[in-house]
């Protein structure tokens, strides 16, 4: 069992890059069970901004003007924002 063990270690972790890959989803994932409460707007915010790029790319495809585009997609991350502050508040108990 441990020679099975071994080899199998040996084999995927002799490669520098693949221990460093290793401990970077290690951390992340410890960092994200253990934070997760407060990380939660922060990740909900990167999702939406995401999202609001594909708006973006819609809006300029349909040769919107450069202000009008500013303008609905800064009306969104004040959604965006708003809900995001909302959570923020939930998860320290602010009302």
């Amino acid at each position: 069992m441990f020679k099975v063990l071994r080899d199998w270690i040996q084999r995927y972790f002799s490669d520098e890059e693949a221990v460093i890959l290793a401990v970077l989803l290690f951390l992340a994932f410890t960092a994200v069970l253990t934070l997760g409460g407060m990380l939660a707007p922060v990740l909900a915010g990167m999702v939406l901004a995401y999202l609001m790029q594909g708006l973006v790319l819609t809006l300029e495809r349909l040769r919107v003007p450069g202000g009008q585009r500013w303008g609905w997609s800064s009306h969104c991350s004040w959604g965006a924002c708003w809900c995001s502050s909302w959570s923020w508040c939930r998860c320290f108990g602010i009302s």
